[in-house]
């Protein structure tokens, strides 16, 4: 079966049946919404398949987007690639999910080489910083300017990388949430985090938790109050066993004069190890205290009380990335988005008594 045998029993031309089926413009050829639905579904009637390679052999183009996964996000990757591959599919590109192994920068570099290697169209990646303070920010921009390959970066923006980045406003995040505790009543308002949040470093491997400080900071200035902080004095500095690390920071809370009525955790992680550790005390909570959170991890509605917490936009940020990536590969001058988390309230907030 053949696209002129699709065109013919659309009824259109084969130019037509082209742009349906591909989504890519063929001259001044366009097609509506309600036509190429009407050919794509002939051609699924009559089992139409397009030959890919011959397709690209005649073009010269590979029409594939790498997308590269840290292993350190891989739970919130799901919701990115999904978004990607959406959008790619929509117009007519197919995607290459790569998962490094481990968090080292040399795995980082393999997989680009791979991307050379296939000749992929473009590159999403979500760049690693690591435990030394190092990225690969030179790697990112000679893909673009040796190899002709553009990038988008996403989740983190590499302070010196040319390549446009997609990612999560989060001072503005955590001082929204400063500012609905403080709209209930709140007034002592601490920020539990974790060992690094005081690196302004650029490279700060846990450069999130930096961000978040500074919103926390941003939103308790803005208010006229005193910030407090609780960070963990031992425990491994990752965000893998960030739970496990928390865990501590209950009885540090507890043991404060005065004492806190609300606490914005770094994270889901930081959160739930709150709420067990504080429960397990004795504490009814929120009615003793207020713990609201960011990331909205899948555990969170789980929780007993289920956590509030500012979910990241990450399907808004991977269609964003593809978007952009499409953009410059057709030519044009990609940009950087940076988008405000969303409240999720549960049950883990309330009015202070």
């Amino acid at each position: 079966m053949t696209l002129a045998d699709v065109a013919a029993a659309a009824g259109v031309s084969v130019a037509t049946a082209s742009v349906a089926i591909t989504g890519r413009r063929s001259g001044n050829c366009r097609v509506s919404v309600s036509v190429a639905e009407k050919i794509r579904e002939t051609a699924r009637r009559l089992n139409y398949r397009p030959n890919l390679q011959a397709r690209n052999l005649s073009t010269r183009r590979t029409r594939t987007i790498a997308v590269l996964i840290k292993r350190a996000a891989w739970h919130n990757a799901m919701f990115y690639v999904s978004a990607c591959q959406r959008v790619l599919r929509e117009r007519g590109y197919c995607e290459s999910v790569m998962l490094y192994p481990d968090n080292e920068l040399a795995s980082e570099r393999q997989h680009f080489d791979l991307c050379i290697e296939r000749q992929v169209e473009g590159v999403i990646a979500m760049p690693l910083i690591d435990l030394a303070g190092r990225a690969n920010v030179e790697l990112f921009n000679r893909l673009r300017e040796d190899e002709g390959v553009p990038v988008v970066q996403l989740g983190i923006a590499l302070e010196g990388c040319t390549a446009p980045s997609v990612v999560t406003d989060e001072i503005g995040g955590m001082a929204k949430a400063v500012t609905l505790l403080h709209a209930m009543g709140h007034r002592r308002i601490a920020h539990a985090t974790m060992i690094g949040y005081d690196d302004p470093g650029a490279f700060n491997p846990f450069r999130a938790a930096h961000l978040r400080y500074q919103g926390y900071l941003k939103g308790m200035s803005e208010l006229g109050l005193e910030p407090t902080v609780f960070v963990p004095t031992t425990g491994a500095i990752d965000t893998d066993t960030l739970y496990e690390s928390s865990t501590q920071l209950s009885s540090m809370i507890l043991a404060a004069s005065p004492r806190p009525t609300a606490i914005v955790a770094l994270s889901d992680f930081t959160g739930a190890a709150l709420i067990s550790g504080l429960s397990h005390a004795g504490l009814s909570l929120p009615a003793d205290m207020s713990v609201i959170a960011a990331g909205d991890q899948p555990f969170c509605k789980m929780l007993r009380p289920a956590l509030t917490t500012l979910a990241p936009p990450f399907e808004r940020e991977g269609e964003l990335a593809t978007l952009e990536l499409l953009k410059m590969i057709e030519g044009a001058a990609g940009e950087s988005h940076s988008l405000l988390p969303s409240l999720i309230n549960r049950e883990s907030i309330a009015a202070v008594r």
